[in-house]
């Protein structure tokens, strides 16, 4: 388990389902979920949320982990407050992971400027104007990718970016726990 503080980004239309076993994987530190603002947020999954606080009040200090999930990030890709942290966090490189839309949020707060990531999906190939933010990144076709503290991810990975960032965040005990928990997951049994 994990005493990790991990703030999770919500906005209108965001996938939970992208994040849901990240947060999971943290069970044991706190999840704290942030914001533009304290109003409620309806995910993609139609669910109304209430964010904890809002971007501006996130003290960088706090935050051992920060998660982006996917959808249409759009209408955050101008927000100051939310580049700032992200740009701060990348500074003491303390560990992002984004998922699906979420990278294009990374890209445009020049986070994957130089980096290898992830960059499709059909949020991102749906949405050109936010495929211009990945002009200096190094997009890959891989379904996981990191590079130092940052892990991006298409969506349909969203088991394996789960594993990926508990790994990173050391809450599995053994390689073994890892790989159990991770076929439970994917469905799959060893009959042995």
């Amino acid at each position: 388990m994990s005493d990790n503080r991990t703030y999770v980004l919500y906005y209108d239309g965001f996938g939970e389902f992208e994040v849901v076993l990240a947060c999971l994987a943290m069970a044991g530190g706190e999840i704290v979920a942030v914001a533009k603002t304290l109003d409620p947020v309806t995910s993609e999954e139609k669910q109304r949320l209430l964010p904890d606080m809002t971007i501006a009040d996130v003290d960088p200090d706090d935050v051992d982990l920060f998660l982006v999930p996917g959808g249409d990030p759009s209408g955050l890709i101008d927000d100051e407050a939310l580049t700032a942290l992200l740009r701060e966090l990348d500074r003491r490189e303390v560990p992002i992971a984004a998922i699906c839309g979420g990278p294009a949020l990374l890209a445009a707060a020049g986070l994957l400027d130089g980096r290898e990531c992830t960059g499709g999906g059909d949020s991102i190939d749906d949405l050109e104007e936010l495929a211009a933010y990945f002009g200096k990144a190094s997009v890959v076709e891989e379904d996981v990718v990191i590079d130092g503290h940052i892990v991006t991810a298409t969506g349909r990975a969203f088991v394996e970016f789960a594993f990926e960032v508990g790994d990173m965040m050391g809450v599995f005990e053994s390689e073994e726990e890892a790989n159990t928990q991770y076929w439970w997951f994917k469905n799959v049994y060893d009959e042995d």
